[in-house]
């Protein structure tokens, strides 16, 4: 290429005055001018090929590093290892991205460099012309522009300067395809570590298979577990209305029992009342000595303390009865709850056990452990308890004062007769 340096920039020194006055000096104007608009074109064309020598050449095109986690990649936890591979899949995003601008990039400079040579083609074309040119308008004025030689000698001298000028240039677009060379190396090596980072992709939707089958199989877990809590549920509900059944019960025995209670009250009233009236009839119209009336009396008192006795007793079984089927309702109770607890407890646990075991595979899945349902039904299991032991222990509806009242001795009848 032809340097980038004006020749014709700079007066000539003239000494001689006549040789000014000559015809030549227009020649050699119009020399200089066409000198000065060939280089012009030869130093626009050289300064598009610097542009394009400037865009084309970027060495922030293909950037390389080492990344020091990814050798750490099998110790690290399921979360860690997705925030990689999604951080791996935005840099390949990007890198694929830079990598088409890049391939662009080159299109448009082997475009420019063809450009450039057709360029160049030209430059050596103006030149071999301008000189030609040159000679023959010398050889014409050789005669009359004997002082005008060293004036040709430093414009030959100045294009020999732009030969070598040239030849820098040469060897600079020589280094410069060497290093396009060496980015489509470093492209082949990116392309290279692109598919293995798609195998490494296929590898890690292969694992996310699996990971969604084992979240499939949680989930057929959690069903069964909700399906026992139901079952749980039912079964309490049973029991609750078989303890509203027995509490009805015990309100019927109370009834039955205050019913009782107030007819043998009623019955012993109406006994004394019609002993006394009997006592006193037998003893105006029959006048009965005082021994018979008072074994008589004593067999009617024995009598009657022998039906007080037997009501008594009566009402002491169904107590009893009532007790003891009290106790063994609890207890079945309890141990129906205390079975379902256990049973629900282990499920959870080895549901617990599972989830823990698959943690390390499944980060992100909640264990499916209802802590907050279990509690409740606990909660509900042990106030109802208390409630139960709370009405079963409270005392029967026959008060104290009726049990002393049935368990005192009868009152005396006032009589006018003693007892011997």
């Amino acid at each position: 290429m032809i340097h980038n340096e004006d020749i014709t920039r700079g007066n000539f020194s003239v000494e001689d005055a006549e040789a000014v006055r000559r015809s030549m000096v227009s020649t050699i104007e119009t020399l200089k001018n066409d000198a000065e608009r060939s280089f012009s074109e030869a130093e626009s064309t050289l300064m598009f090929t610097e542009a394009v020598k400037k865009v084309s050449f970027m060495k922030e095109d293909i950037v390389c590093q080492a990344d020091p986690i990814i050798h750490d990649y099998d110790n690290l936890d399921d979360y860690s290892r997705k925030a990689i591979l999604q951080s791996y899949a935005d840099r390949l995003m990007k890198a694929n991205t830079e990598l088409a601008m890049s391939n662009q990039r080159c299109a448009f400079t082997d475009h420019r460099l063809a450009a450039s040579e057709a360029g160049q083609k030209r430059s050596r074309e103006i030149i071999r012309t301008l000189r030609s040119k040159v000679k023959d308008m010398l050889e014409v004025a050789f005669e009359q522009e004997r002082d005008r030689i060293a004036c040709v000698r430093q414009l030959s001298e100045r294009l020999s300067v732009a030969n070598d000028d040239r030849q820098k240039i040469i060897k600079q677009r020589d280094l410069f395809s060497e290093q396009l060379k060496e980015e489509r190396r470093k492209n082949q090596l990116l392309e290279e570590e692109n598919s293995k980072l798609k195998r490494n992709f296929a590898d890690v939707e292969a694992k996310k298979e699996i990971i969604e089958e084992k979240m499939e199989q949680m989930k057929d877990e959690l069903a069964a577990l909700k399906k026992k809590s139901d079952e749980i549920n039912g079964d309490l509900k049973k029991l609750r209305k078989e303890r509203d059944d027995l509490k009805q019960e015990n309100s019927r025995i109370s009834r039955e029992q205050k019913k009782l209670t107030t007819e043998y009250e009623n019955k012993f009233e109406e006994m004394k009342k019609e002993y006394c009236e009997r006592l006193v009839e037998s003893s105006e119209k029959d006048q009965l000595t005082i021994k018979e009336l008072g074994a008589k009396a004593t067999a009617t008192i024995d009598r009657l303390t022998a039906e007080r006795d037997h009501y008594y007793k009566e009402y002491t079984n169904l107590l009893a009865d009532f007790n003891e089927k009290k106790e063994i309702f609890s207890k079945q109770v309890k141990q129906q709850l205390t079975t379902n607890y256990i049973k629900t407890m282990k499920g959870l646990q080895e549901n617990n056990r599972d989830v823990r075991s698959n943690r390390e595979e499944v980060r992100s899945l909640g264990a499916p452990v209802y802590h907050d349902e279990i509690h409740r039904l606990n909660q509900a299991f042990y106030s109802t308890s208390e409630s139960s032991e709370n009405h079963f222990s409270a005392e029967p509806p026959i008060s104290t004062n009726r049990r002393r009242s049935m368990s005192r001795n009868p009152p005396e009848i006032p009589s006018k007769f003693s007892r011997r």
